[in-house]
């Protein structure tokens, strides 16, 4: 039986052997072969770090970027006027190209008590991270590229996840960069985002419109106002549409400037004509002065507005009225006209027609020809009757039908003699 003096004396030798196994333990660990150091139950505890698998480990990004000593990873706040806070925390310096641009998983929801490191233990396992944003309470997680950002929205997507069930989609959009950035844009780049914005659907006011010009006022509905250009340019009418900038200028102020710029049609869409889907149409007249005339043809449907257009645009030519068909209304003609003309009708007509009847030539009766002394010529026929039978119908004498030839009547007078 051992007594308790033996085992105080074999007390400090097991002591000894297990303190120095522990520390080798501790020189093993904290050598410099090591990348990272791993974490104690205590310092989880400050980023409640749970694995989304057991079997994933925590990878070399998630570890020396959090822990390195280059402060990479130190979570930058910033606060607006509207008292939003912003938590950045940024992993990689931002390469905006294409993939990058689009490869952002946004997070909703996000629990108030996560912070960005949270959602760094809980995506870095699908790839490689750029920067995560977190923004009342909306969470945006950038990656390097866009197959990681997939493979993160089927593996995170409708999970549950330390008592809260995320719901994340990928987000399209570029983001917003920073303000130095923008700064040192190229001269192309701002041009290209100007173009973009220029080819929006919304219209503005254009500086040479066509003929037919379609004015759109505030409050309209710019489908409407597709329709009617589209209306217009299938019956072969050039339309633009031009935005009033101003809404309290009056219509006829905006026509005639549009008119001057070269416009033969105007088309006023407000909003009152969308739910009639009528327009008003302001027609050009031409005139001698500088000034701009136009007829207004208020609450029109689109086909009779396309046929004016049509009208003013195509105009059929116009024949002057025949003299034998025209006609003077005195009752028009003002009273200075009416007394000269009564004095050239004394002066002039009364005088001619009396001198006319007094040079004016005997007329002979009239004779009617006998036709036994002057017979009218034969009808042309293609049958002409012999002439005995022709004169005989007038009772002329006939030839002499004498059954002698002539030297046989030259021997019978010869005979006589």
């Amino acid at each position: 039986m051992t007594s308790n003096s033996d085992i105080r004396e074999a007390m400090p030798s097991e002591v000894d052997n297990f303190l120095s196994s522990l520390f080798a333990a501790n020189q093993s660990t904290s050598s410099p072969s090591s990348s990272t150091e791993k974490k104690t139950d205590e310092q989880r505890t400050e980023h409640d770090f749970i694995p989304l698998d057991e079997a994933v480990q925590q990878s070399d990004q998630s570890s020396s970027l959090r822990d390195g000593p280059e402060n990479k990873t130190k979570i930058v706040t910033h606060e607006s006027g509207h008292g939003t806070q912003t938590h950045t925390l940024t992993l990689e310096r931002p390469d905006w190209t294409e993939d990058v641009s689009e490869s952002q998983l946004v997070i909703q929801h996000v629990p108030s008590s996560w912070n960005n490191y949270d959602l760094l233990d809980i995506f870095h396992p699908f790839g490689k991270i750029v920067e995560i944003v977190i923004e009342n309470s909306i969470g945006t997680i950038r990656f390097q590229d866009l197959a990681s950002c997939k493979r993160a929205l089927t593996g995170i997507n409708g999970k549950t996840i330390r008592d809260h069930r995320l719901a994340v989609y990928i987000k399209r959009k570029e983001p917003k960069k920073q303000n130095s950035e923008r700064h040192n844009q190229p001269n192309n780049t701002r041009r290209m985002k100007n173009q973009r914005a220029a080819s929006r659907p919304s219209p503005t006011m254009t500086s040479r419109p066509e003929q037919v010009d379609i004015l759109v006022w505030d409050r309209v509905n710019y489908d409407y106002c597709e329709y009617v250009k589209s209306a217009c340019q299938q019956s072969n009418i050039p339309a633009s549409i031009s935005l009033v900038p101003n809404a309290r200028d009056k219509p006829s102020k905006v026509v005639t400037g549009r008119m001057e710029l070269g416009a033969r049609c105007v088309l006023s869409i407000q909003e009152r004509h969308t739910r009639t889907h009528t327009v008003d149409v302001y027609i050009a007249v031409p005139s001698h002065s500088s000034k701009v005339n136009f007829q207004v043809h208020n609450q029109k449907s689109l086909p009779e507005a396309i046929q004016l257009a049509q009208q003013q645009l195509h105009p059929k030519p116009s024949y002057p009225t025949p003299a034998s068909n025209q006609t003077v209304d005195i009752s028009s003609l003002a009273p200075e006209y009416i007394d000269m003309l009564a004095s050239l009708y004394d002066t002039f007509y009364e005088p001619l027609k009396q001198t006319l009847a007094s040079k004016q030539a005997s007329v002979l009766p009239v004779q009617t020809p006998n036709p036994m002394l002057t017979p009218p010529p034969p009808p042309p026929q293609a049958y002409q009757p012999p002439p005995h039978v022709y004169h005989a119908s007038y009772q002329q004498p006939s030839p002499l039908n004498i059954p002698f030839s002539n030297q046989q009547l030259t021997q019978i007078l010869s005979s006589l003699h």
